[in-house]
């Protein structure tokens, strides 16, 4: 119970900060000093459990910590831009979706066992995104938005690059906690480029945008955390599915709150999502 409990507030917390990234996108404010702002309290947070500052220095660390960094930002840059304008629920989705480029690469790059659950979730989730990818209609509309749910493939395959970037500095011996510091870092020092290279803002930061990254920074840490105790208590073939079902409740929240559209295309492609998502929890 107490790792199901910390499994779920670790998904609460995902579904929380996926929601707020759309109000914030919605603003149309400087995606680069939000998502900086994310890292300083990123880094901070886990500054705290550094084992020694030492350990950021080792070239391990370093090295996966900056790889699994660059992918981790480049993917939620990717992701705040999209939900600008499209529908929270379906990118939420397609983005939590990201263990299905993870599982192929890692059959090819860990050598990971392939099963008939696996492939199938593979399959599955394949399935939903093309049925969220497909044009209702054939317009220049239509077309645009397709366009969007392809690049938010991409950030799900950058965020599952950032996963496997994990996998394989833990196996390589890298720090856990001076990966997550070196993230923030990369958080940070990606936003602050982004923010004057691509959003081309000047200096000052409105109020509200400290408010939403201090929001999402807090949240961000609720989502490490708790996945990483309930993994330390229980089994990740219950934590994993659990924590990833987060893009049920955003999809919730965008229908209740911001009165998003509830289409049998959408209800379809979130339940495809989800049964992907379980059968990815299947050992065998």
């Amino acid at each position: 119970m107490q790792v199901l409990l910390l499994a779920l507030v670790s998904m609460v917390c995902a579904a929380a900060n996926d929601f707020v990234f759309k109000l914030y996108a919605r603003r149309h404010d400087s995606t680069g000093s939000y998502l900086a702002i994310i890292g300083v309290v990123w880094a901070g947070v886990f500054m705290v459990c550094l084992p020694s500052f030492v350990c950021l220095l080792d070239y391990k660390t370093a090295a996966w910590g900056i790889i699994s960094g660059v992918f981790s930002i480049c993917a939620n840059i990717l992701l705040v831009k999209l939900l600008a304008k499209e529908d929270v629920g379906i990118c939420a989705t397609i983005y939590r979706l990201n263990l299905v480029p993870a599982a192929l690469l890692a059959f090819i790059l860990f050598k990971e066992p392939v099963t008939a659950p696996r492939l199938t979730a593979i399959a599955t989730g394949v399935a939903a995104i093309w049925l969220f990818s497909w044009p209702s209609r054939k317009s220049a509309s239509a077309f645009v938005f397709s366009f969007a749910i392809w690049l938010t493939v991409l950030a799900s395959f950058l965020r599952a690059g950032m996963g496997l970037s994990y996998k394989a500095g833990l196996l390589n011996g890298a720090n856990e906690y001076g990966l997550l510091v070196i993230n923030g870092f990369i958080w940070i020092i990606g936003g602050i480029i982004c923010h004057f290279a691509v959003d081309q803002k000047k200096w000052r930061i409105p109020p509200a945008t400290l408010a939403y990254g201090a929001l999402s920074g807090a949240l961000v840490c609720g989502i490490v955390l708790f996945m990483m105790l309930a993994l330390k208590y229980g089994d990740a073939s219950l934590v994993l599915p659990v924590t990833q079902m987060s893009f049920a409740l955003t999809a919730l929240a965008g229908i209740v709150v911001i009165k998003e559209p509830l289409t049998s295309r959408k209800c379809l492609g979130i339940a495809l999502a989800m049964v992907c998502i379980l059968l990815m929890g299947v050992n065998r």
